[in-house]
């Protein structure tokens, strides 16, 4: 067995570095599920890592959804990746596990203690029958989150909004004042995944100061939704993968098992 790394940057030195990420230009947070992807994606000249909900269920043999991979489960992973890998980690945290800000503060200072350098905190609530938290306590949630995040400096909260993931009426609208509401209680990052429209883009852009997230799936042939020249041209500065890298790795492993069974 080899020995455990020892020359890794302290989380307060991967928080640091997280927090500059966020300030100029446009970087790609490529999204992993263990160690092993991290150390490749480190590799593949990769500044910095965010977990999957999505993945991280695959992995389990659990169904997508919020609270569906607890907490308890995803610190092992925080840990094991944190401990063998340089990069800043930033969690998708989901509904903070908590419907209640007190316990999404609970969870940031957990993930923080367990090496992370961030997390999103989203508005679903993953109860079908409650959806989408109304808008004030979805911002009192994230305000806790950074509150809590504000005892391990350069932690790195995402506000994220779900309407279009969650078929809202019209999740535009929502998203842009929700992200600004976000950035308005500190929020160091906002985000609503679903669209890669340029000209919706540049409007989440523009609805806050602070850094917008822009999701960009990753396809068959290796390319990006919208390419990171393109998100760059419109003021983005953070791209994540979401479950899509894990999905490509999962159907490359399904058809590399029938090339080799249809071999013989």
């Amino acid at each position: 067995m080899s020995a455990p790394t020892t020359d890794l940057p302290s989380p307060a030195d991967r928080r640091r570095r997280f927090t500059e990420l966020h300030a100029a230009g446009t970087f790609l947070l490529v999204n992993v599920t263990d160690a092993a992807s991290a150390a490749a994606a480190e590799a593949g000249g990769a500044a910095a890592l965010g977990t999957t909900s999505s993945g991280l269920a695959r992995m389990l043999g659990l169904p997508d959804g919020a609270g569906v991979v607890t907490l308890d489960l995803v610190l092992p992973f925080v840990r094991a990746i944190s401990g063998s890998c340089g990069l800043p980690l930033s969690v998708d945290a989901e509904d903070g596990w908590s419907a209640e800000p007190a316990g999404v503060a609970e969870s940031i200072h957990a993930l923080a203690e367990a090496g992370a350098a961030g997390a999103s905190i989203e508005d679903w609530s993953g109860e079908p029958g409650r959806g989408l938290f109304d808008t004030d306590l979805a911002v009192a949630r994230v305000a806790a989150a950074v509150e809590a995040a504000g005892a391990h400096p350069g932690f790195v909260v995402c506000g994220r909004s779900e309407g279009w993931l969650r078929d809202a009426s019209d999740p535009e609208t929502m998203a842009l004042e929700r992200l600004r509401r976000f950035a308005d209680v500190g929020a160091h990052c906002v985000y609503a995944p679903g669209p890669t429209d340029p000209r919706v883009v540049s409007r989440l852009v523009a609805c806050s100061d602070a850094p917008l997230n822009v999701l960009a799936p990753v396809g068959p042939d290796g390319r990006l939704a919208i390419g990171l020249d393109e998100l760059a041209e419109r003021g983005v500065r953070r791209v994540s993968l979401g479950g899509s890298l894990h999905r490509e790795q999962q159907r490359f492993l399904t058809e590399a098992v029938a090339a080799i069974l249809g071999a013989h």
